[in-house]
């Protein structure tokens, strides 16, 4: 019996060892193999535009570097836990919309698919760059219309048509007057440092020294949308009529024919009066939605209309656009009620301003003293209806007569 389990336990070893001498051990593929199959090298960020901080005005952020997907979509970009929507991008740079993330030490992150590490930068800044100007104001949901002087006091007309003032630089609101009408199309700060509005045909001056409006002039039509040139001239336009020019209150002379047209906003800038209108003829050519320029070519006269922005045409063409702003380098800026209720037009190039940060829709616009741009957000709950302000990073274009 014993001789048995000898053998036996011998030959078991002899085939221990054949079968060990036959096989060989196959380790893991190391995660960290380089030249493994579906491996990707790690981005690297060189240089984040701007620098160091994303303050006022930045709507899109660029990063620099190498290794990035060549598909700008491949790759995914992180403020901290953020993830950034990518507006373009290639193996070399990314550049994002400026993501809803405030903070003086954030992280950003590029992740790369097949790339064994998530390449980081830090700290980074992005500042806060909106405010809720009225959320005192328990009435603002009546607003009829808000202007803002040159020291930035800020005044707004009620539906009560109750004149309100807010000081720079204070919270404090007060009723200052009580004026003739409450339905305006436009409340400007114009000549003389006066308040300037309009309601139908009859444009109204409101007096700070004496604390009273007054009819300062009759149009020939209605059109109560109006601004100011460097001469103080004033440009009107409106539904249905024509431009009117306005040099004094008895020398009013007509401008384009604007009668096939639905004004909805008019801006004078770098000598040009900027008209947002809705086309109602029957010419298939003209745009249905556009803005258009007039240039001022002499006293008191302008030109034909130029195309400046077929609106019709843009990502944005099923939303109604209200206003128009300049910025001091040019930038036209159009509120309406899209989702992303503010876009801004450089050239051929139409985004939205701080994409996804405000809500909508959007009617006026108005730039303030400083770097500031006041909109109002009229939204269908009185109670969210209210007055804010972006930082923009720079002032607005020149308001004549403010």
């Amino acid at each position: 019996m014993k001789y048995k389990i000898l053998i036996l336990m011998s030959l078991l070893g002899i085939g221990i060892l054949w079968i060990g001498a036959g096989c060989e051990y196959d380790a893991p593929t190391s995660l960290y193999d380089a030249d493994a199959e579906g491996t990707a090298p790690a981005a690297v960020i060189s240089q984040v535009v701007p620098s160091e901080t994303a303050g006022g005005g930045v709507n899109e952020i660029e990063i620099q570097g190498e290794n990035f997907a060549a598909q700008a979509g491949d790759n995914a970009v992180y403020f901290n836990n953020v993830q950034a929507e990518l507006i373009s991008g290639d193996s070399t740079k990314l550049v994002v919309f400026r993501p809803d993330i405030t903070g003086d030490d954030i992280k950003i992150k590029v992740v790369v698919p097949g790339a064994l590490r998530v390449t980081e930068h830090s700290p980074y800044e992005i500042t806060s760059v909106l405010e809720n100007f009225t959320e005192d104001f328990d009435d603002t949901g009546d607003q009829r219309g808000f202007a803002l002087d040159s020291e930035g006091n800020f005044y707004t007309l009620m539906r009560d048509r109750t004149l309100h003032k807010q000081a720079s630089g204070s919270n404090e609101k007060e009723i200052i007057a009580d004026m003739s009408e409450r339905s305006i199309g436009r409340l400007r700060i114009g000549p003389g440092g006066n308040l300037y509005y309009t309601r139908r045909s009859s444009f109204y001056v409101f007096s700070f020294e004496e604390n009273r409006d007054s009819v300062y002039a009759t149009l020939p039509g209605n059109a109560e949308m109006f601004d100011f040139d460097e001469n103080g001239y004033a440009y009107f336009v409106g539904d249905g009529e024509g431009m009117y020019i306005l040099k004094a209150p008895d020398d009013i002379q007509n401008g384009d024919d604007y009668s096939a047209f639905e004004c909805l906003a008019a801006r004078v800038y770098n000598g040009a009066v900027y008209v947002l209108a809705e086309y109602s003829g029957n010419d298939e050519s003209v745009p249905a939605m556009a803005v258009w320029k007039n240039t001022i070519t002499g006293d008191g006269t302008v030109s034909e209309k130029e195309l400046v922005l077929n609106w019709s045409e843009t990502a944005y063409a099923d939303a109604t656009p209200v206003d128009i702003e300049f910025s001091s380098d040019g930038a036209m800026y159009i509120s309406s009620d899209h989702e992303y209720p503010i876009v801004k037009v450089k050239g051929d190039i139409v985004l939205p301003l701080y994409k996804g940060m405000i809500a909508g829709p959007v009617t006026q616009l108005s730039w303030g003293a400083g770097n500031d741009l006041y909109f109002y957000v009229d939204a269908q709950d009185a109670a969210d209806r209210n007055i804010f302000k972006a930082d923009m990073g720079q002032p607005g274009a020149s308001q004549y007569g403010k």
